[in-house]
């Protein structure tokens, strides 16, 4: 399995590109898209820098490594690829996926629903006093990734064009059939996969705020105007 667009975008949302070195909460030197080893071998170090092109580069190189480590799991869990997706960025971002799903020690031994109970567990990471503390970027990253571990991939068929109008009011829980089915069209058109049933779930929310991650909106789970603008913009 490869990581997907929406995998790939949920990860430089969250690394964001940086063109020189700099220490993450961990105290590791960081650059480009969370890159901390070239593909040489050596480890980044202070006063590195890059172009946007290299920096791409090594994260394509970065992947492979955490596809791996993700994959060797794959007889055990026989991921989706909203899993899948969801575990690379986990690895991407910790190193690997083995803590995540061991049990009393044992990598693999967890099932599903206890690796998506455990992902919030891990937003932890050194302040400038080196103390473990609580990151409220690994807090939203760790929602994130939870989010689009859990979202189910069994949409149907899409046509090109929306078939519901766009609403005029924010779409929320309690939303009318027609206004919820047409966010879920909207969205299954970027990859989300969703059941088009028109109802305001779990499931449906937890796209949005992924959505709303992903283009830097506010990650409030409320269909507004620039959300439905975000979402219409072909």
């Amino acid at each position: 399995m490869k990581t997907s667009k929406i995998g790939i975008d949920l990860i430089e949302s969250f690394e964001g590109y940086r063109d020189n070195a700099y220490l993450c909460p961990s105290g590791v030197w960081t650059i480009g898209f969370g890159t901390t080893k070239y593909p040489n071998g050596e480890k980044v170090k202070q006063g590195d820098i890059c172009t946007l092109q290299q920096a791409h580069e090594w994260k394509a190189y970065d992947l492979l490594r955490f596809e791996e480590n993700v994959m060797k799991f794959y007889t055990i869990y026989q991921h989706n690829q909203n899993e899948f997706d969801a575990l690379v960025s986990f690895a991407y971002n910790i190193g690997s996926i083995d803590g995540l799903t061991s049990k009393n020690g044992n990598p693999g031994k967890r099932n599903k629903t206890e690796i998506a109970l455990a992902m919030p567990n891990y937003n932890k990471g050194r302040d400038k006093y080196n103390n473990l503390v609580i990151l409220n970027g690994l807090v939203r990253r760790r929602e994130a990734e939870r989010a689009l571990y859990l979202l189910p991939v069994s949409a149907p068929n899409l046509i090109n064009k929306n078939p519901y109008p766009m609403p005029s009011t924010t779409i929320k829980k309690g939303s009318a059939k027609k206004d919820v089915l047409w966010l879920q069209w909207e969205l299954n058109k970027r990859g989300y996969q969703l059941v088009m049933d028109g109802i305001w779930g779990p499931k449906t929310k937890a796209a949005v705020l992924l959505f709303q991650k992903n283009k830097k909106l506010v990650v409030d789970g409320l269909v507004g105007p620039k959300t439905k603008a975000a979402l219409s913009s072909g």
